[in-house]
């Protein structure tokens, strides 16, 4: 299992179904199929924290290589 999977499933569950709901999965997927990106997981590592919310433009530059104005 990967380590941010486990750490996002030790978080309060209120929170885990915030991210979950329908009406979130449904904007993540469309965000998704617009950029080409796997938004999913990221969400899940920013909320184990496993990314800094700070340094989340950084991570789409360097691991989905949008450009700067982009991400």
């Amino acid at each position: 299992m990967f380590d941010y999977l486990q750490k996002f499933n030790t978080l309060p569950a209120s929170l885990r179904d915030s991210v979950s709901s329908p009406a979130a999965m449904d904007v993540i997927a469309e965000l998704e199929n617009k950029y080409k990106i796997d938004l999913a997981s990221t969400v899940m590592k920013v909320m184990a924290k496993i990314i800094p919310l700070a340094d989340l433009s950084i991570y789409f530059v360097s691991d989905f290589s949008l450009n700067q104005e982009t991400s």
